[in-house]
């Protein structure tokens, strides 16, 4: 069965954010489709309808724009991503099929709605770098702009997680699988959200690719920093 131009674009979004839910705005609705359709209904109570009908039916299911939020907090706390795909052009002024981005990915530490996230309650993001008896942790509310990082010695980084509370932590690949890995036992004892990223995005060349510092536990390139002679880019 051929896909209509507009399925075709839900597809190519798709395949870039497999990992996460798909919102996809049409009008104003963001929909859900196929498989994405069927987790959605069932998490979120909603009613799983198709715009045609027979054997090849697709599997729909969508939520109002204006109230969106609600939807979000209910899906990231039942464990899931979700990837947010705007209409970046004036439908009225288009030229065809209206051109569509994921603007944002939601996470369960990316939540910055003030209809989500309770009143003088942070909802950090937090990120370890282990090394060499020493690890690199830092930690930020996207909602207030805060960011803050530290080293702290092995022995104290479950502590640690355990004071901050971060709703997310994000652990390099290398240090996260395996037998014997040094992250891997955070999900033992840490409460929120384990998500591995791969290992490029916590080098040193990455963090001064992004303008932001110039080593991997957040401050000016330091010598004495063990992190930053184990983890140099």
């Amino acid at each position: 069965m051929a896909l209509t131009a507009m399925m075709e674009q839900y597809e190519r979004v798709k395949r870039q954010y497999r990992h996460a839910l798909l919102f996809f705005r049409m009008g104003d609705f963001y929909e859900m489709f196929n498989e994405d359709a069927k987790v959605a209904a069932k998490v979120l109570g909603l009613a799983l309808t198709s715009r045609t009908k027979g054997e090849n039916a697709v599997p729909m299911a969508g939520v109002p724009y204006h109230s969106v939020s609600q939807y979000l907090r209910k899906l990231v706390e039942a464990g899931y991503d979700v990837a947010i795909c705007e209409q970046v052009e004036d439908p009225a002024l288009a030229k065809g099929l209206v051109r569509r981005e994921v603007t944002r990915v939601v996470t369960a530490g990316t939540l910055v709605d003030e209809a989500i996230i309770p009143d003088k309650e942070s909802n950090y993001l937090a990120a370890v770098l282990p090394g060499q008896g020493m690890w690199g942790l830092s930690w930020a509310d996207l909602s207030t702009g805060a960011f803050f990082t530290e080293e702290v010695p092995e022995s104290q980084v479950e502590d640690e997680l355990f004071r901050l509370e971060p709703a997310e932590c994000l652990v390099p690949e290398a240090a996260a699988k395996g037998e014997g890995a040094p992250a891997a036992r955070l999900g033992e004892v840490f409460s929120g959200r384990i998500t591995v990223r791969s290992d490029w995005a916590f080098s040193q060349k990455e963090a001064a690719r992004r303008g932001r510092f110039t080593s991997t536990c957040g401050r000016r390139r330091n010598r004495a920093c063990r992190t930053c002679r184990r983890y140099r880019g």
